[in-house]
């Protein structure tokens, strides 16, 4: 169920941001991907403990005031944000790993100036039922 909400969701991002889009955006090969990368995640976590396991999993979350950064997954938890980018490589290249590292900066400046925005503005996230 969760695999096409996200397929519906980033085909309504895309034809916001493309006007002339229409269609599916999701090619069989990124749903591969999608749950290559929720397998990995399920493994890897699965020996935490269930205090440990509160957290969610955000996929292709897009980050507001960017244009089209997207990663792969956002993982939350209640004292962490945690960006995941999957890479399909052997090993880095020059310059994939130049792209990557530039890639992971984005992200973990976007991140900082989020927190730190709200931070100054002592804003606090509320949940409820």
């Amino acid at each position: 169920m969760w695999e096409q909400q996200l397929k519906n969701y980033v085909n309504e991002v895309m034809s916001e941001d493309n006007s002339d889009h229409t269609g599916n955006s999701v090619s069989k090969s990124q749903e591969s991907v999608w749950m290559n990368c929720f397998a990995f995640i399920s493994k890897t976590l699965n020996s935490l403990s269930p205090e440990e396991q509160e957290y969610s999993l955000v996929f292709e979350y897009s980050l507001p005031g960017t244009v089209h950064e997207k990663p792969d997954v956002f993982l939350l938890t209640n004292t962490k944000a945690i960006f995941l980018e999957f890479k399909r490589k052997e090993a880095p290249q020059i310059d994939d790993n130049k792209d990557d590292i530039a890639q992971a900066i984005r992200y973990k400046e976007w991140l900082q100036n989020h927190h730190k925005v709200t931070k100054d503005r002592n804003a606090r996230y509320v949940t409820g039922n």
